[in-house]
């Protein structure tokens, strides 16, 4: 029995189980919750673990589905020259990322398919597959899970819709996990100035107190570009066109009397304004995200979860 609810949106969660275990003792080994697991698995043990979209342990052999884990420290290595989410995909197999800009939503193709057929979920919650991942920071997550294949359709992706309605996410779907468990102190920040007086800056602490993790971040950009279009025609800008875009984010995190009992918040705000230079055409978008989370495995058959 699971029972599962969300504020206003439903989900599926991307878990992690296990393979038999080939030591004597594996039956009782096995039989043990995740968290307990983790703590007495071998180096070996762990090397076995695979992701499905199931919380039943399956062998090795039984999973059909294909799962490539980025994690964080990847991250750090890897060049993003517009700060874009989709940029950290990049290099995986079968993914074409074709990025104009740190603002534009054209997130590429999947297995040979367009945008509309990979769905994204943060924590396990779908999100809209432009808005929502557009606007959040890679600072914040501390992995990404890519669900290859059309397995994938077992997820939702009732968020991300064209002009003829739904698309089903038979190319695959994508889980942005946030960091959770803090183990360090940390504090970055960064600056950058550019043409078209292009500025933006980027700041980002973590720490925890006792069971209690957290991290907060902001950054903010701003740009002004040239007049453009046809001198003395309709075409010409009346005016330079600018943007601001401001974003603040944070996460508490506090675990219980064990790992797997938990309770998490996460808020993040985007603000999006600027003027493309011609009359009646400025902009001014927000985006938010709430995300209030509780696990509790109760049994080792009950996992209560909204």
């Amino acid at each position: 029995m699971k029972l599962y609810q969300r504020l206003s949106v439903s989900c599926t969660v991307l878990v992690l189980c296990i393979a038999p275990l080939p030591c004597a003792s594996a039956e009782s080994v096995r039989d043990l919750p995740l968290s307990r697991f983790v703590d007495v698995a071998s180096l070996e043990d762990l090397a076995n673990m695979v992701v499905t979209e199931s919380k039943v342990p399956q062998t090795r052999s039984s999973v059909t589905q294909n799962i490539v884990v980025l994690h964080g420290e990847a991250f750090e290595r890897q060049p993003v020259y517009n700060r874009n989410i989709s940029e950290l995909l990049r290099y995986t197999s079968g993914q074409f990322v074709n990025v104009l800009s740190r603002n534009d939503a054209n997130w590429g193709s999947y297995a040979g398919l367009g945008p509309k057929y990979n769905s994204y979920l943060l924590d396990g919650v779908p999100i809209d597959s432009f808005v929502d991942a557009m606007s959040l920071d890679p600072w914040a997550l501390e992995r990404i899970e890519a669900h290859k294949g059309p397995a994938s359709v077992l997820y939702s992706n009732y968020l991300s819709m064209d002009f003829a309605g739904n698309e089903s996410p038979l190319a695959g779907t994508t889980n942005l996990v946030l960091k959770d468990r803090i183990d360090k102190t940390l504090t970055r920040a960064q600056a950058g100035y550019g043409s078209y007086d292009t500025f933006n800056a980027r700041a980002y602490h973590q720490g925890y107190q006792g069971n209690l993790s957290y991290f907060v971040g902001a950054s903010d950009e701003r740009s002004s570009y040239t007049q453009y279009g046809a001198a003395n025609s309709w075409l010409q800008t009346v005016e330079a066109a600018n943007y601001d875009k401001l974003k603040v984010y944070g996460k508490l995190s506090l675990a219980f009397d064990r790992p797997d009992h938990s309770l998490s918040l996460f808020l993040h705000h985007t603000g999006h304004n600027g003027d493309l230079g011609r009359p009646n055409r400025d902009f001014d978008n927000r985006y938010r995200t709430a995300n209030l989370a509780y696990n509790n495995q109760l049994t080792q058959a009950l996992h209560l979860q909204f």
